[in-house]
């Protein structure tokens, strides 16, 4: 990670820190809690300009950004890395990410709804209610939850990083894929396989509508084809409508 996506990385955990702890103190038409908000959304399109999306997730009281745990020897960064620990450990949430084409009101509503309490119900269990209710298509909780199981391996990493790159059009998508190819034929347990393709697919879906037509209409690399991406995309498709 080099310098200035440090920087970022570390202002991104502190605004979100912030976010959390303000919006339990004031009001949420506060002006506090809304300049937090907007500089948080703002940070997240500034870094999502270079990532289709950005995950933050938690395991073993560690927090990782995307695939890679997040060190710091700054103690403020290590303040905000407990603090954010413990707030998935709470919640029973083990990531979160926000993708590509995150809007405003779609943060607003995910921020107020982590603060909601009700009886016999999860802040987990909460949060996917208001996602539901609002549409709430650009933010995702535990989207990516086997990672924490398998994100030691280097392989797996790699695959990881290369579906986090941007794709503007059909030709960036064969790129994406031919790049993965290489990586995918290295790992032998087939069912350490299928979950990739599985999160492939989930981060592809999110795709603009003119790229995933492309994706369906056209031939893929023989291996997606055998390893049935296009159906695990249409699947994930049909959740959504």
């Amino acid at each position: 990670m080099h310098k200035q996506e440090e920087l970022s990385i570390n202002n991104l955990l502190k605004l979100f820190r912030l976010s959390l702890t303000n919006i339990k103190i004031y009001p949420i038409t506060s002006p506090v809690v809304e300049n937090q908000i907007n500089e948080l959304y703002n940070l997240l399109k500034q870094i999502l300009q270079e990532k289709t999306f950005i995950t933050i997730s938690e395991m073993d009281g560690k927090i990782f950004i995307n695939e890679e745990e997040y060190h710091s020897k700054d103690p403020i960064s290590i303040s905000n890395i407990t603090y954010l620990a413990q707030f998935f450990i709470q919640t029973g949430i083990k990531s979160i990410s926000f993708k590509k084409e995150l809007l405003l009101e779609e943060l607003k509503s995910f921020i107020v709804a982590l603060t909601y309490k009700k009886t016999n119900i999860s802040t987990k269990e909460i949060i996917k209610q208001i996602i539901e209710k609002h549409n709430i298509k650009n933010i995702a909780i535990d989207e990516v939850e086997y990672i924490t199981v398998l994100r030691s391996d280097k392989t797996l990493k790699n695959i990881l990083q290369t579906i986090s790159q941007p794709i503007s059009n059909f030709t960036d998508l064969m790129k994406v894929l031919n790049n993965v190819l290489p990586e995918l034929d290295k790992i032998q347990d087939e069912e350490t396989k299928k979950k990739i393709i599985s999160t492939i697919a989930k981060q592809l879906s999110n795709l603009d509508t003119h790229i995933l037509s492309d994706l369906l209409t056209n031939p893929l690399p023989q291996k997606f084809e055998q390893l049935e991406l296009k159906q695990q995309i249409l699947n994930n498709l049909t959740k959504k409508i």
